[in-house]
């Protein structure tokens, strides 16, 4: 529970510097200046139903550990920073343009791209990756159910563990927040 607390302070810090709901619900929070214009440092993606994440259990061909399916009932997937860490979900297929063309990443796709490097068990769910590193975060993998580990992309390597997929997000917040911002430069409530 504290790091859910923690991560709805984070981004209602954040919601100061400006905030748009997207018709498909998504929300866009912390407006910056970019260049000649402006972009959104977080998004946050609408909660899936049942029934979607049903579908996406069904197209990833396996399915979702209970934290996960909590998760998505809750968020339906994230990119911080401007993507520099992200939580794949229902992503789109196609071509889109305007607003419906920001979606979360696809976790099918993420998860067949690392079923073909064979370190992926067969019950295990990659639901996230650093934009820096390109590290995954996995659930499945780690010594309890609701443990998170964070592996090499490319070998599956263990580098890090969390607790909780919300101690993880709790903790990417305000890593990322300390390493682009410095501590002093947040926005306060």
């Amino acid at each position: 529970m504290q790091a859910i607390a923690g991560i709805q302070d984070v981004l209602g810090s954040w919601r100061r510097l400006g905030r748009h709901r997207l018709p498909n619900g998504t929300e866009l929070i912390a407006q910056a200046p970019d260049g000649d214009g402006s972009q959104w440092l977080h998004a946050i993606y609408p909660k899936l139903t049942s029934e979607e994440i049903r579908e996406l259990e069904s197209a990833v061909g396996r399915p979702l550990p209970l934290d996960l399916r909590t998760f998505y009932r809750t968020i339906g997937g994230l990119s911080l920073f401007c993507g520099a860490f992200c939580i794949h979900s229902r992503g789109s297929h196609y071509l889109t343009l305007g607003e419906e063309a920001l979606r979360p990443p696809d976790l099918v796709r993420f998860n067949h791209e690392l079923d073909s490097a064979g370190w992926l068990p067969a019950d295990a769910v990659a639901f996230a990756e650093n934009g820096w590193d390109l590290t995954v975060h996995v659930c499945g993998m780690g010594a309890t159910p609701t443990e998170v580990v964070r592996v090499d992309r490319h070998t599956g390597a263990l580098l890090q563990r969390h607790p909780t997929i919300w101690n993880l997000v709790a903790e990417k917040l305000l890593t990322y927040e300390q390493l682009l911002l410095g501590e002093t430069a947040r926005p306060r409530t």
